[in-house]
């Protein structure tokens, strides 16, 4: 089991002072029981950013969100995106019969490339899946409409995750991939509530791992695959908004959900599992 070594200890770095005769070699002051090794640590994981992401802005022309969206795609078809729901579907569905249909629904579904992969996931296992995909944009939802084409088993909705016009329960599983990040951490328990309002049987998050490295790496592969100035933008920022661990298990705890989990994956990539037990989370 991974477990966070900082342990909220804070690390300072001693300044030097005009009393100073001589130059002195830097060392790591910290609380009592800190050790070097969760120095280190500390240096690798960025406070939380509280800064807007371009896509969040309503001016944004359809043009820009297209490619920035495409781009969204790569990443979650080469970084783990769509690997991760893969790898949690079955643990999932493993409650609900195999002749059953199931319903899902994606909030904050963007280009709803994953309730696509989703749906052919269910049709090469034997799944009936109906997923219901919504986003508040109408430009990224016409973008949406292309991409999925005549797909029977996705249908797209525009509307606010706060004023979904579903009844309570009335999904199977609940999902969202790269949307909890959006929302300060008041704002995130809200999502995760409305969530496992709406779910039967389990929630699944799916998003980024705060760290340094992870926010470095998609400052190179933004540069070397030339990306658009919205993803260049958007994507390390993202990292930076993200959540560690041990903040999205106390998310899920602030909203009310016993029967949970949080899972890494490679490459920084999160996966937060909810179980809904009879209509209670």
């Amino acid at each position: 089991m991974w477990r966070d070594k900082g342990g909220g200890t804070r690390w300072t770095w001693p300044c030097a002072t005009a009393s100073d005769s001589a130059p002195r070699t830097p060392r790591w002051s910290c609380a009592a029981g800190a050790t070097p090794e969760s120095a280190a640590m500390s240096l690798l994981i960025p406070p939380r950013s509280n800064r807007s992401e371009l896509i969040d802005q309503p001016d944004q022309s359809a043009e820009v969100l297209e490619v920035a969206l495409r781009e969204i795609q790569w990443v979650n078809r080469h970084l783990a995106g769509w690997r991760v729901l893969r790898s949690c579907l079955p643990q999932l569905l493993q409650p609900i019969p195999l002749e059953q249909p199931v319903r899902v629904l994606d909030l904050g579904t963007g280009s709803a490339d994953l309730p696509l992969a989703m749906a052919r996931w269910g049709r090469a296992h034997g799944r009936s899946l109906s997923i219901t995909a919504v986003d508040i944009s109408a430009p990224i939802l016409d973008f949406a409409r292309r991409e999925i084409g005549t797909e029977p088993s996705v249908q797209l909705v525009q509307a606010d995750m706060r004023r979904l016009p579903f009844a309570a329960r009335s999904f199977d599983l609940v999902t969202c991939s790269l949307f909890l990040h959006h929302f300060d951490p008041t704002g995130a328990v809200e999502l995760l509530r409305i969530m496992a309002c709406h779910a039967r049987h389990a929630i699944l998050v799916n998003d980024l791992h705060r760290h340094r490295i992870a926010y470095w790496s998609i400052q190179v592969i933004s540069r070397l695959r030339r990306c658009s100035p919205m993803f260049r933008h958007d994507a390390p920022l993202s990292v930076l908004r993200a959540y560690r661990p041990q903040e999205l298990k106390d998310l899920l705890r602030a909203a009310g959900l016993t029967d949970r989990r949080v899972v890494r994956h490679f490459p920084f990539r999160l996966a937060a599992l909810g179980r809904v037990q009879n209509g209670v989370s």
